[in-house]
């Protein structure tokens, strides 16, 4: 309630104010409904016009149109490529093939006793932590097990299960030529990580770039916003480690964290949502600096600002 995502438009509309061009912002939203929220108020701060020129979406609403815009004779571009409904605005086909219509057959056929969306699941949070899904039985997968193991307690036997059958899934989706949600996001991530040609545009597309609930970002989120974003004239990361919740999705508060210091702190003391006994109570309840725990690792939190107060 201290009005980041207010905060947030109000820092894009100056921008537009100064005589920057709207299609040179570029705002990233953690999912489909603040993605929403960051549209409409945009909107009715710099009108309809202005803010349809503005990039503004989720990771992977604005790696799909990057990946359109520049690599338009990829087969991975083509909404045809996309699994099933709802991969994206453009893909609301009723006929579109599902994940699990092709994999399905190919878990069975290796005798695989595994839930599809464990595979699905594990897959991606995989992929968005940078995790490289090799072959299994080729060409080993220890990485893939190390970040599997954990997540079963030791239990091997189930963590190989799920190894194959994700390398597996990466092996389907190659041989029908079909992506997924994550695939947006890698296929920009590793264009970004090895300079490739194509991708080179995008390092001097935007001038001025924010990320919204910062906190609750990945590794492949957080990568992709910092690589875009290094030669724009100014970046902003928006928000608030004691609000993050998504550490099972793979959030990566730490890196939120770890800015401390790097880059100017602009701290936001006043809530518009609550009452005087809320806001108290949560002071009381989050003060001073914490330490959190992040994969077994200690990491210290923001160092302590001045309480918040209710407006």
């Amino acid at each position: 309630g201290s009005g980041k995502s207010t905060t947030s438009i109000v820092w894009a509309a100056q921008r537009i104010r100064d005589g920057l061009s709207p299609s040179r912002i570029l705002l990233l939203a953690y999912n489909a409904k603040a993605g929403e929220t960051l549209q409409a108020k945009l909107r009715d701060a710099i009108g309809a016009q202005a803010a349809a020129r503005v990039w503004c979406g989720t990771f992977h609403s604005i790696c799909w149109k990057l990946l359109r815009k520049l690599q338009p004779e990829d087969p991975r571009s083509q909404p045809s490529a996309l699994f099933g409904r709802g991969s994206s605005d453009e893909s609301e086909d009723q006929d579109a093939v599902r994940p699990g219509q092709l994999l399905g057959p190919a878990l069975r056929e290796a005798r695989l006793d595994v839930e599809l969306s464990d595979v699905l699941g594990l897959s991606s949070l995989a992929r968005e932590a940078c995790i490289e899904i090799l072959p299994v039985y080729a060409r080993g997968g220890a990485p893939l097990m190390e970040f599997l193991l954990p997540k079963f307690d030791g239990m091997s036997n189930r963590a190989w299960d799920l190894a194959t059958a994700i390398s597996i899934y990466e092996e389907v989706r190659r041989k029908h030529g079909r992506i997924d949600y994550t695939d947006m996001l890698t296929a920009i991530h590793d264009a970004l990580r090895h300079e490739s040609d194509w991708v080179k545009p995008v390092g001097g597309m935007f001038d001025a770039c924010l990320l919204d609930e910062a906190q609750d970002a990945n590794l492949i989120q957080h990568r992709i916003f910092d690589w875009i974003s290094r030669n724009s004239k100014v970046s902003l990361k928006v928000g608030d480690v004691r609000q993050s919740i998504y550490g099972w999705r793979g959030a990566r508060m730490d890196l939120f964290i770890s800015l401390e210091g790097e880059a100017a702190r602009l701290p936001l003391r006043f809530n518009y949502r609550s009452d005087c006994s809320i806001v108290e109570h949560a002071n009381r309840f989050a003060g001073g600096s914490p330490t959190w725990h992040i994969g077994g690792d200690a990491i210290p939190g923001p160092k302590a600002g001045r309480d918040a107060h209710a407006v």
